[in-house]
């Protein structure tokens, strides 16, 4: 019969889900900065849509740029960001 640890044993951390929300500044912007790097993929939601990474958004790093060329984010919308860290 296998042997399982008791969970929690394995030495990793549980990733934590990390929510950020941002003011567009101007009307166009593209660029927002996260806190941290994402360590998964993460969600792009612009007044409660969610946007498809590659298609209309690129993440570098800690850097999200806005690339939906057919929407202009403008500063009324709503912009929030989750994803793992």
């Amino acid at each position: 019969m296998p042997f399982f640890p008791p969970s929690g044993t394995g030495g990793g951390t549980t990733p934590t889900m990390a929510n950020e929300q941002f003011v567009v500044l101007v009307d166009g912007q593209t660029v927002f900065n996260l806190a941290s790097v994402p360590t998964s993929a993460i969600f792009f939601l612009v007044n409660g849509t969610t946007y498809e990474d590659g298609v209309d958004f690129n993440v570098a790093g800690n850097v999200v740029a806005w690339t939906d060329a057919k929407f202009t984010l403008k500063t009324t919308d709503d912009v929030q960001v989750f994803y793992l860290v």
